[in-house]
């Protein structure tokens, strides 16, 4: 009963507002993180919603743009780092190791 509710509710404001409102668990299937992640998010102002009665709702658009704005720190943060250094590259002790040259990653 409480889905079909929900259901109902939702179509009510998508006549409303238009298309795109998601709910909770919608907006965390597509950014495919929790929906108790999402709420965090919400909370620290990184990601736009409302509540109505009992219901958080995300507008598809504020979900893009956080997709967006994680994108860009992302691209920024690389651009800021050099490819490897040496921090992240270790040589493997050759007495236990035959091999010349062997390196381990770590990120």
């Amino acid at each position: 009963m409480e889905e079909i509710r929900k259901r109902q509710f939702k179509e009510m404001l998508s006549a409303l507002t238009g298309d795109g409102l998601l709910s909770l668990a919608e907006a965390a299937k597509l950014l495919k993180v929790s929906e108790s992640y999402l709420m965090g998010l919400i909370r620290r102002g990184k990601v736009k919603a409302f509540k109505i009665d009992d219901q958080w709702l995300v507008h598809l658009h504020w979900v893009e743009d956080f997709k967006d704005e994680v994108r860009q720190y992302i691209e920024e943060e690389l651009k800021a780092r050099p490819a490897i250094s040496s921090r992240w590259v270790k040589k493997i002790d050759q007495q236990r190791h035959p091999m010349n040259v062997a390196l381990i990653f770590s990120i």
